[in-house]
């Protein structure tokens, strides 16, 4: 039975709207800005793939808005329209933050906070707590969700939950109050969505999860803000509820306990490899035994990788040859770092799924499950036979990037140098790295927009 007091929402927008915007800047700040420079670059090379592409095209063909920019692109759209193309294009390539709820919070939070705070020409600061705002609300819902338990019955955490941050993110920029955020909240609740039943198929319908859930937010917050209601018991309502409708596991109380305390946007894993996340330690456990052993694929019998069972599930090779199936596949993620020594995205490219030698490979790398491990254990251990009868074996129990082996910031700067220098020129990415990472951004974001937009700084 649920308190009829006050719902778990309520309790979110009380939070969120009672920040003391310049004590969480300081607290939380840093790993805010890498979190927005990270999910810059990813949406920026992500601006390059089909599925950005697409969005990109769809949003043109309905949107006549042109208050916010299209990462990457001279194309602009309204707050909602950019948000779905950032957001799906952040997410496209694979490479957007993680963390422990096995969702991804920055490819929705981030676009959605950068969509409306350039609408409304927001500071620096606020963005940053809004993003911090948005990762929190994100990730305790999430939370309370169960994360496997959700994840088990079909549903992926960005889409059924990113809506919840990116509401809470713009509910900050667009100054709601309690009450309207509650709404906010319960619209985005309203639209939540998101399955993996792309896996079938290798469908890029993933890549959307994100992007519907920023601009669901942000059409949340907005039609909040000129008072249409939203339910606020959308997560503990007894019929209709998410957290019955969605999972066998809830934990309710997860979403508020010790709120404010340990936030979120300081538990971030960052992706080195362009795969699913729960393929890091597989793949690194591999690259570590080929680079040692200075392991030929042929002289490979065969490979045994021992996960928890949730990531055996996940992560399992399928019939598909897209590239998104590859990088949700273990025995491929595998057999490409053994075969290439390295994982980077173009070891998802359409030559490299083809190659015949990965392929062959592929065929030789068995999942096997470690009933030892629970679910949030990301460890794996991978086994080589040699043909020689040779035995090699690894453990990786957190992979580079994660919390436990934190990248430094020089470390994202140059990731984000990487991804972003494949779409815009030097001085086009350095006037974006500029405007996110000097002081001045707490004060003004003008610098900002106008690296967006790409334009030169006067």
């Amino acid at each position: 039975m649920i308190s009829m007091t006050r719902s778990l929402t309520e309790e979110l927008a009380d939070w969120v709207v009672g920040l003391d915007r310049k004590a969480v800047v300081e607290a939380a700040g840093d790993p805010a800005r890498r979190c927005l420079l990270d999910t810059l670059g990813c949406g920026i090379a992500g601006s390059g793939t089909t599925e950005g592409r697409a969005a990109q095209a769809a949003v043109q063909d309905v949107d006549a808005g042109d208050n916010c920019a299209i990462w990457g692109t001279p194309q602009r759209a309204s707050a909602p329209g950019a948000a779905l193309v950032n957001g799906t294009a952040a997410h496209a390539l694979e490479l957007d933050d993680v963390n422990y709820t096995i969702g991804h919070p920055g490819a929705p939070v981030i676009p959605a906070a950068l969509a409306v705070g350039e609408w409304v020409a927001a500071a620096g600061r606020d963005i940053l707590v809004a993003i911090i705002a948005g990762y929190e609300v994100e990730s305790r819902i999430a939370g309370g969700l169960g994360f496997a338990a959700h994840s088990r019955r079909g549903w992926h955490p960005t889409g059924t939950c990113g809506g919840f941050g990116a509401a809470a993110s713009a509910g900050i920029l667009l100054g709601l109050t309690v009450d309207q955020l509650v709404s906010a909240l319960g619209l985005a609740g309203t639209t939540a969505g998101g399955v993996h039943a792309y896996k079938v198929d290798g469908a890029m319908s993933k890549r959307f999860h994100a992007g519907h859930a920023a601009r669901d937010g942000v059409m949340a917050a907005v039609l909040a803000r000129r008072g249409l209601t939203g339910p606020a018991w959308i997560l503990d309502a007894e019929w209709g509820g998410l957290l019955a409708m969605m999972s066998d596991g809830a934990e309710p109380r997860r979403v508020v306990q010790d709120l404010g305390h340990d936030l979120a946007i300081g538990q971030v894993d960052f992706k080195l490899y362009p795969s699913c996340y729960s393929a890091h330690t597989a793949i690194e456990a591999a690259l570590i035994l080929g680079a040692r052993h200075a392991i030929h694929p042929d002289e490979v019998a065969t490979v045994v990788v021992r996960v928890n069972p949730l990531s055996a599930r996940f992560c399992r090779a399928t019939a598909s040859r897209s590239a998104l199936a590859a990088q949700m596949s273990i025995p491929y993620g595998v057999a490409a770092a053994l075969t290439r020594g390295r994982l980077t995205a173009a070891e998802f490219g359409e030559v490299m799924l083809q190659d015949p030698h990965v392929r062959d490979l592929e065929a030789r790398v068995t999942l096997a499950v470690d009933e030892t491990l629970p679910d949030e254990r990301e460890q794996a251990t991978v086994e080589i036979v040699l043909r020689s009868g040779d035995r090699v074996r690894e453990t990786v129990e957190a992979p580079r990037g994660s919390v436990a082996r934190p990248p430094s910031t020089a470390d994202l700067i140059e990731k984000f140098r990487g991804l972003a220098g494949l779409v815009l020129s030097r001085e086009g990415f350095g006037a974006l790295e500029a405007a996110v990472m000097e002081d001045r951004f707490l004060d003004d974001a003008t610098p900002l927009w106008r690296a967006l937009r790409g334009e030169a700084s006067p």
